[in-house]
Formats: structure tokens, sequence, C-alpha cells
């Protein structure tokens, strides 16, 4: 387990990102900007309900923003008449490569917080479109 456990999300009612390092002491969590304040469960029930929106569907997914992975995609592809089309196996390892070294956080579907630097139980699965339609807006 990564001991650098932290959480990301937006303020429902500012829209302000705010970032934290989780610890066992941290029980609230203040927006700097509008003063909204939410109550931290203990982290065996961390992941229980988003203490952010009270949604209790997760999704996991790396660490790393789609746009990077798509922009990587694109570039192999305007690469393969140039490359005999070797820019797509190599596309292919660079991406097993980063699969085993980038880390996986857990997503709320409804409020998009995230959660990183644990172990997350075996029930969480990457993200199911059919679920996801449920909490678009």
């Amino acid at each position: 387990m990564n001991e650098n456990k932290s959480l990301l999300f937006r303020c429902p009612q500012c829209h302000h990102d705010i970032k934290r390092t989780y610890s066992k002491h941290l029980s609230t969590i203040n927006c700097s900007t509008c003063e909204k304040t939410w109550k931290i469960p203990e982290e065996e029930n961390l992941f229980r309900r988003c203490p952010f929106c009270d949604c209790k569907a997760f999704f996991i997914q790396k660490n790393i923003h789609p746009k990077i992975m798509i922009g990587g995609l694109l570039v192999a592809i305007l690469l393969v008449p140039s490359t005999y089309g070797l820019s797509l196996p190599i596309l292919w390892l660079i991406d097993l490569f980063l699969n085993k070294k980038i880390p996986e956080i857990l997503v709320c579907y409804k409020c998009r917080a995230s959660w990183g630097g644990y172990l997350f139980p075996k029930k969480f699965k990457p993200f199911q479109h059919h679920i996801g339609e449920k909490y678009d807006s």
C-alpha cells in the first residue's frame, strides 16, 4: 500500500478543486473558497459511500489523464505509414509497461471525487458505461 493516500474532488458549491492527503486524523475537509465542510469517515468505511455526494458507485482507473493516452494513440496512428505499422505494437508495449507502473485510483461515478494510494477492494471494477449513464447530468 502506498503511503501517499490522497483524495481529489471539486466542491459542488463553488467548483473549487480540493486536494488533500489522507491521514487517520483527517475527520473533516473544508473548502477554502466557500467554507463548506464535509465529514470524512474512517478508512475502513471510506469506500462505502462518497463523503461528498453520498453515491455508492465507484470505479477503478489508472491515474493518468485519458488525453495523454489518446494523444499517444494518435501519434502512433499518424506514424503507421512511415514505420510500416511498427508504431502500433510499440505503443502496445509502452501501454503494457505503463499499465504496470501507473497506480490505480478510485473514482466516484457521480461527483468524480478520486482517491489514490490505497489497496482497493476487488469489488470495484473499471468504468462501466451503463452505470456511468445513470449519473451523467
